[in-house]
């Protein structure tokens, strides 16, 4: 999971990665798909779609290599299942690059930079994807509910990055990349936040 909150992090700091997804242009055929869950009632997944394994791979190494050209070193192995999540959001969600745009502004303002540590872009990746641990680092630096170990020694951020995170976090343009991105069908209408599935031959997300 971590690589995930990287990659959402770096691509707030970079906006580079942009046109790395547009040279690969990853597949994503949206299929029709109703799913009922222990018995619940039948969802219908808007979001359900076929990935192609060639340009999900592709995007996985290109993420890679330009993470490896551009960005602080060293950064975590980055997953099918990122890139597989990219593609899915990349293709079902008309605002996903304004999600960056306006993350990525946030960050300038806060004094931010592409080359931050790597502790840094994974604690931005996952406060956009949590909005309660947002929160938490809004609040201050403070063990969770129930822990011991404060944020900032959990995800290994120096003071300055600390106080450039809640810069970030308490920016306007922060809230709407958030709002953004938690508007993705394949959260908001699904019963359980995060369901992927892989079925034969790599070639279905479902959310």
């Amino acid at each position: 999971m971590t690589d995930i909150w990287y990659t959402f992090g770096a691509m707030v700091a970079d906006p580079g990665f942009f046109p790395v997804i547009a040279k690969v242009n990853p597949t994503f055929t949206l299929i029709k798909m109703t799913v009922a869950e222990n018995d619940g009632p039948p969802a219908i997944r808007p979001a359900a779609g076929y990935l192609e394994g060639d340009t999900t791979t592709a995007l996985r190494r290109a993420f890679r290599d330009y993470v490896g050209a551009n960005l602080a070193k060293p950064a975590p192995v980055i997953s099918l299942y990122t890139a597989a999540k990219f593609s899915q959001l990349s293709k079902t969600l008309s605002t996903f690059h304004d999600v960056f745009t306006f993350a990525n502004r946030a960050f300038v303002k806060a004094g931010g930079s592409k080359m931050s540590s790597v502790a840094m872009l994974i604690a931005m990746g996952v406060c956009l994807l949590d909005g309660q641990l947002a929160t938490a680092f809004r609040a201050g630096d403070k063990p969770l509910p129930g822990d011991t170990v404060a944020l900032t020694a959990e995800f290994g951020l120096q003071p300055a990055e600390f106080i450039m995170l809640q810069a970030w976090l308490n920016d306007g343009d922060f809230n709407t990349a958030q709002t953004n991105l938690m508007s993705a069908a394949c959260w908001t209408t699904a019963p359980c936040l995060e369901d992927f599935v892989f079925y034969p031959g790599f070639k279905r997300a479902v959310n």
